[in-house]
């Protein structure tokens, strides 16, 4: 029950993190007449794009966590908040850092990073993207790992199928959303 739920409350925090980034890419091309609203979606694109992108490598760390490292889902659970904050205030920072900059404008099908800004695209969206995406590969490697030791050291007790039925169902679920962004992106 208690790791459900905190999947669960994971899960719909990646849902408003998405849920808003839609918002700002279904505006499209329709913001960038509008000089101050381009930016501003500019802005918003960065801003939970990498949240999103965190959010995905914590949700993996504390599968690892619970699986892996074995610590209590109520301490983990009760981390979430300030990791909410960490996530939301650290990327936004940035954000506004490349607004300052004058880094937001029309790019693609909306706006984002301009096209004479692609250095700073590269390190402030593309290596942290790729940086992420090979630490969610580790942590659900590493969860992988440890579970086949448990199978091999245990005799399928009906905790280890417990186990494993969680694990196969946030496995999912985090692979899913994972799936789901490298597709988008």
């Amino acid at each position: 029950e208690g790791t459900s739920n905190i999947a669960n409350k994971m899960l719909s925090f990646l849902f408003v993190l998405d849920f808003i980034l839609a918002l700002a890419y279904v505006v499209g091309r329709a913001a960038m007449p509008i000089d101050g609203f381009c930016q501003f979606q500019g802005l918003i694109i960065q801003w939970f794009s990498l949240a999103a992108i965190f959010w995905v490598v914590l949700m993996a760390y504390q599968m690892r966590q619970w699986i892996v490292a074995k610590k209590n889902p109520k301490r983990i659970e009760a981390s979430m908040r300030n990791s909410m904050l960490f996530i939301l205030i650290s990327t936004g920072i940035m954000g506004v850092a490349l607004w300052g900059a004058g880094a937001f404008g029309p790019a693609y099908l909306w706006c984002w990073i301009k096209h004479e800004y692609q250095i700073a695209r590269f390190f402030c969206f593309d290596l942290i993207l790729l940086a992420c995406w090979a630490m969610i590969a580790y942590y659900l490697w590493e969860v992988t790992v440890s579970i086949n030791v448990r199978i091999k050291r245990s005799s399928m007790n009906a905790r280890v199928l417990e186990l494993l039925n969680t694990n196969t169902s946030i496995q999912r679920k985090l692979m899913f959303y994972v799936g789901l962004f490298v597709a988008v992106w």
